[in-house]
């Protein structure tokens, strides 16, 4: 896993989530992508799918750890897939377009409802690797914060 720590005590792996070259700013964050401007829509765009994918990180690390089981994974995913269809997507700009068609893709999820999740899915794994690559091309990051475990 290369040896970069992420949360204080898990690497941060190259490759994790699709994404490629990690970038530490401190022992609790990685990021990958652009170092740009702050502000517009790209960049709220980009801290809104950073909030979706550091919700599967925390819990991809709880289930590796044995501190969290699958109904709870579930519950955490449908929260985070939610999340991910409230998403604003208004803007002309190619990552606007590509979340509002990945959200096309995405069977509406109910609060409360069982439904199957996308977040965790290998289908949100490829489209968040595109929707990274797009926010590193604006001159977004895609920030993952980890606070479980530690």
């Amino acid at each position: 896993m290369h040896g970069v720590k992420h949360r204080g005590h898990e690497p941060c792996a190259r490759g994790h989530n699709g994404l490629r070259d990690p970038v530490v700013t401190d022992r609790h964050c990685c990021c990958w992508g652009g170092l740009g401007p702050r502000g517009g829509h790209g960049a709220a765009t980009c801290e809104a799918i950073s909030d979706v994918m550091t919700i599967q990180d925390n819990v991809d690390a709880a289930v590796r750890q044995g501190r969290m089981g699958l109904q709870e994974r579930d519950g955490w995913y449908r929260l985070a897939t939610r999340e991910l269809q409230r998403i604003p997507t208004q803007s002309t700009s190619l990552l606007s377009q590509q979340l509002a068609a990945f959200q096309a893709t995405i069977p509406h999820t109910d609060p409360g409802a069982f439904t199957t999740p996308v977040v965790g899915t290998d289908v949100w794994g490829a489209a968040a690797s595109q929707l990274s690559q797009l926010c590193a091309a604006a001159g977004h990051q895609i920030i993952l914060q980890g606070f479980t475990g530690g």
